[in-house]
């Protein structure tokens, strides 16, 4: 038997529910263009986490162990890049002040320091 498109978006949609990303009772039944937009969505949400777990690995690969920016920069400084994640994930901004600029020092030693600045606002 050979493997359709409604295969391959019931596949999709279980997948997705499997995951967590969608529940299956907000799968509406017989409407393609509502399922579209339902995994469009569950998709940029997971692209959002998937920005903030690479945030993570890029700080602990620069700065190990996450305590020494604590030592280095204080407690205030290391809270603000675990909100940076959390602003990341949820697609929203920290806004930094200037007793936690270090922080943005910190961000712009990672490889991808562009991007997480996209999700800084400096007061």
């Amino acid at each position: 038997m050979a493997y359709s498109c409604s295969d391959f978006t019931d596949d999709i949609l279980n997948c997705l529910a499997h995951c967590g990303a969608i529940t299956p009772e907000s799968v509406p039944d017989d409407d393609p263009k509502g399922q579209a937009i339902l995994v469009l969505e569950a998709l940029g949400k997971m692209d959002c986490s998937v920005r903030a777990s690479r945030f993570v690995v890029e700080l602990l690969a620069g700065v190990e162990p996450v305590g020494a920016i604590a030592d280095e920069y204080g407690a205030a400084v290391l809270s603000l890049l675990l909100h940076l994640q959390a602003a990341i994930n949820n697609d929203t901004f920290v806004e930094v002040v200037q007793s936690e600029m270090a922080a943005v020092t910190v961000i712009r030693t990672l490889p991808s320091a562009d991007e997480w600045m996209k999700y800084v606002s400096i007061a």
